[in-house]
């Protein structure tokens, strides 16, 4: 449910007067030329701040795919700016801006994207592969700390086909948070999850975003997903229709300073240890 115009200031005014780490400024994104040419953003600007929760939705066509891929830095704008913590990723070259996904953004596909021969902790570390030279004996040390923060220590060495949906997205998430990102782009990361699962996943954005401060995105065109956010981003025909706060649906039941995650399967909760690359 939307805050009243009384009650909360304009999430926009809120951040453009905090330290901004995304800043998107008169951007457009055009596909083809000529009659041909489709324009799948006009003119979007917008800040979001660092440690908030936000959700970018709008059916089919409204845009905002693209501008999960420019954020993302899978895609380039055709004009306008896109700043990243401060820095100016508009124009960077193709290696350049896959240095900024590895170092600064962790993805979670509604896909999982996880490779089949791999165990969960070796599906973590691969980020790890493509930053500064780490040893094996390190690059396991510090899947298994993201791992544990998701829960999923105990099952560390199992491959993706031996674990459910919501294990192989959460192992997706300590995937996402191994490099110790400044930001989470998820897109749809609940669409091949039934509805208990899916809360689990939403719950544990929920948890990052309070007790790290992660700054994390999620793309969705359903209201139930986004309802479990504090700010929307609405998006229609390549346009930022609406930007708004709202009362969050809070699933995250656990009120201490420790990650716990219920594995549906049993009774017990796996707790995690502090996963120390993922501290902001």
């Amino acid at each position: 449910m939307a805050l009243s115009e009384e009650s909360l200031v304009d999430a926009r005014d809120v951040v453009d007067s905090a330290d901004s780490l995304i800043e998107v400024i008169d951007l457009h994104r055009v596909y083809g030329s000529g009659i041909l040419a489709v324009h799948a953003l006009r003119g979007v600007s917008f800040h979001v701040g660092h440690g908030e929760l936000v959700a970018i939705v709008g059916p089919s066509g409204s845009g905002k795919t693209t501008m999960m891929n420019i954020l993302g830095c899978l895609d380039r704008p055709t004009t306008g700016q896109y700043r990243l913590g401060g820095r100016d990723v508009s124009t960077l070259s193709a290696d350049e801006l896959a240095d900024v996904r590895n170092a600064r953004i962790g993805f979670v596909f509604q896909g999982f994207n996880l490779l089949p021969r791999n165990s969960a902790v070796q599906n973590v570390g691969l980020p790890l592969r493509y930053g500064p030279p780490l040893s094996s004996a390190e690059r396991h040390r510090r899947s298994l700390e993201c791992l544990s923060v998701v829960g999923l220590a105990h099952r560390a060495s199992h491959l993706p086909n031996q674990l459910s949906g919501g294990e192989q997205q959460r192992v997706a998430i300590a995937r996402a948070l191994v490099n110790n990102p400044s930001l989470i782009l998820a897109d749809e990361p609940t669409g091949n999850l039934d509805t208990r699962r899916s809360e689990e996943i939403l719950a544990l954005f929920q948890r990052l975003n309070r007790l790290k401060g992660m700054t994390i995105a999620l793309v969705t065109h359903e209201p139930d997903i986004a309802a479990c956010c504090r700010r929307v981003l609405h998006f229609r025909d390549g346009v930022l229709e609406r930007d708004e706060p709202i009362v969050m649906r809070s699933l995250d039941t656990n009120d201490g300073d420790a990650f716990a995650v219920r594995d549906p399967a049993g009774p017990t909760p796996s707790r995690g240890v502090e996963c120390v690359p993922c501290v902001p």
